[in-house]
């Protein structure tokens, strides 16, 4: 049984097919969309993995 990023990629690739005459197809609208998605979620990531190392530093200082 597909786990639930296989059928995820299955539907994307089904979006993809014999979108344009000239075999283009891209998506402009829905490529920003996800490019927006995926650099909220690193940013996002970076500053909870940052907050998390200044933390552990304090603490290792304050042990001193």
């Amino acid at each position: 049984m597909p786990g639930p990023d296989m059928v995820l990629t299955e539907v994307r690739v089904q979006e993809l097919r014999g979108k344009a005459a000239d075999g283009n197809t891209l998506e402009m609208d829905a490529e920003r969309q996800k490019f927006s998605e995926n650099s909220l979620m690193y940013q996002f990531s970076l500053d909870r993995v940052s907050g998390h190392f200044k933390h552990f530093l304090e603490l290792l200082q304050n042990l001193k």
